[in-house]
Formats: C-alpha cells, sequence, structure tokens
C-alpha cells in the first residue's frame, strides 16, 4: 500500500483474517495500529536474473550503442509523478546528447503523456531526447529494457514495493529514487542516489484514497 494510512474500507474486512503479511515495515506501520489481528513483514524475495540470451529490445525503441539510458516503468499516473521525473531530466540535461529517458507505461495513456512531455519541455526548455512507449510488452522486452538501462529512475510519490524498481536494484543497476516509503527495504545510500521527500495530502482521485492520507509531494 503506497500511503501512510490503511484504507478505512479495508478494516472490517481484514479484521476477519487469521493474520495479515505485508511486505514492509512501512505497511506495517500504517495497517498496524488499525486491525485487531496479527501483522508480520514478509519482503518479497529477490530472484536472480537470466541473462543467457542477447537482450530482446522492443521495436521502436530508438536507441544507439553510446547512449548512456536512464529509464522508468510505471502505470500513469499522478502517485508515480510522470511529469516530475520527466522534467527532472530535462533539467538535468538542457540539451540533447549521448542520453536518454525511456518511460514504458500503460497502452491508452498516450494521448496524457503527450500533452505532459509537451507541459514538461515548456518548463525546462530542454532539447534533451525522451523515449515515451505507452504500449504492451511482452516480458523478455521488459528484461530488455533492464539490461540495456544504465540507471533507474523513480521519483514515486509513495510505493508499497515497486516490482520494476527492485527489479533493477537486485540487478545492480545504479538507481535515483525517492527516499520515503516501502523501497527503503532495499534501497540505502550510498549504493543508492535516494531523494529527499516531504509529505503532503493525497489529492489523486482514486476510492481508496482521502485527503487525510500523506505521500510525497512530488516534484
Amino acid at each position: 500500500w503506497e500511503t501512510d494510512t490503511m484504507p478505512t474500507q479495508w478494516r472490517n474486512t481484514l479484521n476477519h483474517l487469521l493474520e495479515l503479511w505485508l511486505p514492509c515495515d512501512y505497511n506495517v506501520q500504517a495497517f498496524q495500529s488499525k486491525l485487531s489481528k496479527p501483522v508480520f513483514k514478509l519482503p518479497h524475495a529477490a530472484l536472480p536474473p537470466c541473462e543467457a540470451s542477447p537482450p530482446q529490445i522492443a521495436s521502436g525503441l530508438r536507441i544507439q550503442s553510446g547512449d548512456f539510458v536512464f529509464y522508468s516503468i510505471f502505470e500513469w499516473q499522478e502517485r508515480k509523478s510522470p511529469l516530475g521525473q520527466i522534467a527532472s531530466y530535462l533539467r538535468a540535461f538542457p540539451d540533447d546528447g549521448a542520453h536518454v529517458f525511456v518511460v514504458k507505461s500503460n497502452p491508452g495513456a498516450a494521448d496524457l503523456a503527450r500533452s505532459t512531455l509537451e507541459e514538461a519541455r515548456r518548463q525546462t526548455g530542454s532539447s534533451a531526447r525522451v523515449e515515451i512507449h505507452c504500449e504492451g510488452w511482452s516480458e523478455p522486452e521488459i528484461d530488455g529494457l533492464h539490461r540495456r538501462g544504465d540507471c533507474y529512475v523513480s521519483l514515486h510519490r509513495g510505493e508499497g514495493w515497486c516490482y520494476p524498481l527492485f527489479e533493477a536494484a537486485c540487478r545492480g543497476t545504479p538507481v535515483v529514487a525517492t527516499a520515503y516509503s516501502g523501497p527503503l527495504e532495499y534501497l540505502q545510500e550510498p549504493a543508492h542516489q535516494l531523494v529527499p521527500y516531504s509529505l503532503t495530502g493525497v489529492r489523486q482521485p482514486y476510492v481508496f484514497y482521502n485527503p487525510r492520507m500523506r505521500w510525497e509531494i512530488g516534484r
């Protein structure tokens, strides 16, 4: 769960369980005080990547052999801070060069992604390359991006775990991520670049969110 408070709608159901297993201290703290049942932490297992064959690069991904590839994999929503991620990259790289930010997101988000990129360029004036792919990819293609990527970026507002970030970290890929919530179970300095944060009320529309919940304020 991604905010600092458990959804109130879940309380009655969860109190009928024998016990509740959660992946991180962040979640345990959010749920434990609200429930009468035992709450335990059980982090996700790390599986070693299999890289016996060459990486499978998705068609249409325009990456040159000498490019430094920043990348992020997420569903397009406010919690993932897509505008903040893209604008931060563009501020860091005001000009085009041997670097690119690849964003893999969900089908159906292409129009919103296009307008977000336009807004980020308006804010920054940067001409640096950004590749946004709002389409379905196979598991080998996702794996191919992880293997080709040089630095994973996750300026999220809150995460329960975040599987793509976890996979990148398990591979030893350099990571830039918000220093908040579930990923702190497996991220730590100086191995990873953690970004300072402050908290704000949740405003993203969602049936399980309310303004009393908090997460990272965003960039």
